[in-house]
């Protein structure tokens, strides 16, 4: 069984950063100079310029016959830096960082005198003669941040402001490794009329990082403000079973697949069942792709009951989705019921329908040698919790499943029964300091990706918190329930043995 891959983090990330500067979920990443500062930069003076002194643009005049069959003109301003035989003056770059706390975009603070202002843009600059757009971006990329890239991918030419001058710009989308060495410590190459800030906002709160930049006076570049707007609604109006994996994802999809390459051979047979949710079937298509040259025989199913736990359509606003959230948390994951949605409760329900499948479906002769489940984390959780019959406390007790990592059960042909080979983490075997910090990570990733609406860094802390403190109490309380459970069965030792297994083994 493998968890579907989603949009949570786990790279690690060493600090690199020569001073950070935390305030409304931005990062500062490398400051200029010390004795260089952006806010002193000012316009002192303002003249007409002909076209003939100037060096990046020109002003045309030109005619034009309207949809009406009249004859007009109109003023523009033209670029004169586009290479011959190119369509396009430049490229701007969404370039993402993965960290552990979740992926950022890295942006940048420029003083431009047209705006007479201090502008919060991308990346951005202009294609070389004989250059791709790729080449163009990741050539920009290392010279305006010092980081190395890798292209993800390429938009379509667009038209800054079409009403008023021909300049376009591909938008390019890039990943930094912080892997790789050569970012560790990123030097910016910058010309000598260049002033450049790095810095970086959690690509959760894109729009309202800008939102609050906007609100403190810099000015904003359209492209990126219309690219974070467009995410947010993007975000709020997309179904959870319509999310797709992120580049991250297929890559954890991949190493699946590679790591069921070691568990099969060329022998065996494979029924795989899905999630039917868009990135579960994507993960089975990255699986499938690893193993399709060994030539082994697979069928595969999609299946409903599989789905993640239902957390509701469309959520409203982050200040319900928090409270909805504190209530969990509070309340118990396992019988606590989202709003629109379900309890994991009711997953376990889906899961003992699914397990009857199971079972007609093993005791045919001719069923493969191998079951692949790819699902999502909460389902694995419950799936387990109702095949080994394990309590509500051991569920409560499990901590979330990383993605795409395997759940492995095997099957002893003397016994007929499976045992589960693969350690699931617990949070009561978690030092105190320990747990609490796992307890905030994944509770703030459950939280942001399962929001549907952005939600801010003090949001996620409170949801944190709430589930620190439900955790303690409710430890403190399995234990007293435990010893009470254990002394009640003691009257009845083999009165059931099929339910009475706790061997993490179980009869098909």
């Amino acid at each position: 069984m493998v968890s579907a891959a989603s949009w949570e983090n786990c790279s690690d990330q060493p600090e690199f950063a020569s001073w950070i500067l935390r305030k409304i979920g931005t990062s500062i990443l490398r400051k200029m100079s010390s004795n260089i500062n952006l806010h002193n930069a000012k316009v002192t003076k303002v003249w007409p310029v002909a076209n003939n002194e100037a060096r990046w643009i020109k002003l045309d005049k030109l005619a034009y016959v309207g949809p009406d069959g009249k004859s007009r003109e109109w003023e523009m301003a033209s670029r004169t830096t586009r290479p011959a035989g190119s369509k396009v003056d430049g490229v701007g770059i969404i370039a993402i960082i993965e960290k552990e706390s979740g992926p950022e975009v890295v942006l940048q603070k420029q003083f431009r005198p047209p705006v007479e202002g201090i502008c919060i843009e991308m990346p951005a600059g202009l294609v070389d003669p004989n250059e791709t757009l790729e080449e163009c971006a990741m050539r920009e990329l290392k010279e305006e941040t010092g980081y190395i890239g890798k292209v993800l991918t390429s938009g379509p030419v667009v038209y800054n402001d079409p009403g008023f001058c021909n300049t376009n710009t591909v938008i390019v989308t890039a990943s930094i490794d912080m892997a790789d060495p050569r970012n560790q410590n990123p030097e910016p190459h910058l010309e000598e009329s260049e002033f450049i800030e790095i810095f970086t906002v959690p690509l959760a709160s894109f729009y309202e990082s800008l939102e609050q930049l906007a609100s403190e006076g810099y000015r904003l570049d359209a492209r990126l403000q219309i690219i974070a707007m467009g995410m947010k609604l993007g975000k709020r109006y997309v179904a959870n079973h319509k999310v797709p994996l992120t580049p991250k994802g297929h890559l954890q999809a991949a190493e699946a697949g590679a790591q069921l390459r070691e568990f099969i051979t060329p022998d065996d047979t494979i029924c795989f069942y899905t999630s039917p949710y868009l990135r579960a079937r994507q993960t089975l298509e990255e699986m499938v792709e690893a193993i399709e040259d060994m030539g082994v025989q697979y069928k595969t199913y999609e299946e409903p009951r599989m789905r993640e736990q239902d957390f509701g359509n469309f959520q409203g606003t982050s200040e319900e989705m928090e409270e909805i959230w504190i209530e969990r948390a509070q309340y118990g994951h396992f019988f606590y019921r989202i709003p629109h949605g379900e309890s994991a409760a009711d997953v376990y329900d889906r899961c003992a329908s699914f397990n009857e499948t199971l079972f007609r479906q093993f005791s045919k002769s001719n069923f493969p040698s191998v079951l692949v489940l790819v699902t999502h984390g909460i389902w694995a959780r419950v799936f387990l919790a109702k095949w080994f019959r394990w309590s509500v406390e051991e569920f409560e007790d499990l901590q979330n499943v990383p993605n795409c990592k395997w759940i492995v059960m095997e099957k002893n042909d003397s016994t007929q029964r499976y045992k589960l080979k693969t350690h699931l983490s617990t949070w009561s075997e978690l030092e105190r300091g320990k747990r609490d910090e796992e307890i905030k990570r994944d509770t703030g990733d459950e939280f942001t990706f399962n929001s549907t609406v952005p939600v801010t860094d003090s949001e996620v802390d409170q949801v944190a918190n709430a589930e620190i403190r439900a955790r303690d109490e409710q430890m403190a309380k399995s234990v007293k329930i435990k010893k009470m459970f254990d002394k009640l069965k003691l009257g009845e030792q083999g009165a059931d043995d099929d339910h009475d297994d706790k061997s993490c083994q179980n009869q098909v």
